[in-house]
């Protein structure tokens, strides 16, 4: 009975004007391709030509999550946005999704594309991914952009993410549509509305997978990161303290800060986070300098 509150919520914001996310047709006019990982296909788009920049979306999310971000981008670079295994048009087979599953499919939409080196941009979780693709295969990632996600553990123990993890398993859409409301809070009721529609129709079996092993602290490397490495964050308490600890895994880390956001900025607002992010870029070199 879940199932048609998720395609109200669907056709609802299908009614709706589209205001923060705009433009939508460039990246829905892009034509779908797909890579392979253990026999499942994954799902990706690419866009552009030049420098490649892997774009990689959160928990439960999609890679039309990037669709303000995406056309302009590819005014620059190339632009590959992936669904992760589980989520959106890709395959969603009984496997564990761990972040390192995750990062496997990076490589294989890579190696699907002939690109040897991508800078990777990870919203939410997809931040912690980037990091694994940077654990699993060094030289192929030319830089990480965290955007309002994190690379410190969330619970100190596996019991105290097994205790938060409880009400998700007793009745996961109650529990994740609660959760959502929360990272959505403050957003414009149609990007609102879109988003938590998008969200909850991952499966309770890929969204469950995934939380546990994304709390598991012993899913957060230690190594410093020889990387470029930028960080885009909502303003919020949940950062205190949190520039300094990546600054303790890279000293050169860029830092930026949005205010008057939701945990999803780039939706929220565009045109400033577009500009944070194509400053981090470019001070990595994933860029051209803009001409004179």
């Amino acid at each position: 009975m879940r199932l048609p509150r998720v395609w109200l919520a669907v056709a609802l914001v299908l009614s709706l004007p589209a205001a923060g996310l705009q433009p939508l047709e460039p990246l829905d006019s892009v034509p779908s391709s797909y890579a392979t990982l253990d026999g499942a296909r994954v799902h990706y788009k690419s866009m552009g030509a030049g420098p490649a920049i892997v774009l990689v979306h959160g928990w439960t999310c999609e890679l039309s999550f990037w669709r303000a971000q995406a056309p302009e981008l590819a005014t620059r670079a190339r632009v590959i946005l992936i669904d992760l295994p589980g989520h959106g048009r890709s395959d969603k087979p009984a496997v564990a999704y761990s972040m390192a599953l995750f990062a496997r499919a990076i490589f294989a939409v890579l190696d699907q594309e002939s690109v040897e080196r991508a800078t990777l941009v990870g919203h939410s979780m997809g931040a912690l991914v980037a990091r694994h693709a940077l654990e699993l295969q060094p030289r192929r990632v030319a830089g990480l952009v965290l955007v309002d996600g994190s690379l410190r553990p969330y619970f100190k123990t596996r019991a105290d993410g097994e205790r938060f993890r409880a009400p998700f398993r007793a009745d996961f859409a109650a529990a994740a549509a609660k959760a959502i409301d929360s990272f959505t809070q403050g957003m414009r009721p149609e990007d609102r509305v879109w988003v938590k529609a998008a969200m909850l129709s991952t499966p309770a079996q890929v969204g469950l997978s995934a939380m546990e092993h994304m709390h598991d602290p012993a899913a957060y490397p230690s190594t410093p990161i020889g990387v470029p490495l930028a960080a885009i964050q909502a303003e919020s308490p949940h950062w205190e303290g949190y520039e300094a600890f990546l600054r303790g895994l890279n000293p050169k880390l860029d830092y930026r800060m949005i205010k008057g956001v939701s945990h999803f900025l780039m939706i929220d607002k565009p045109a400033e986070f577009n500009t944070a992010l194509v400053a981090a870029l470019r001070g990595q070199g994933a860029l051209p300098a803009p001409r004179r």
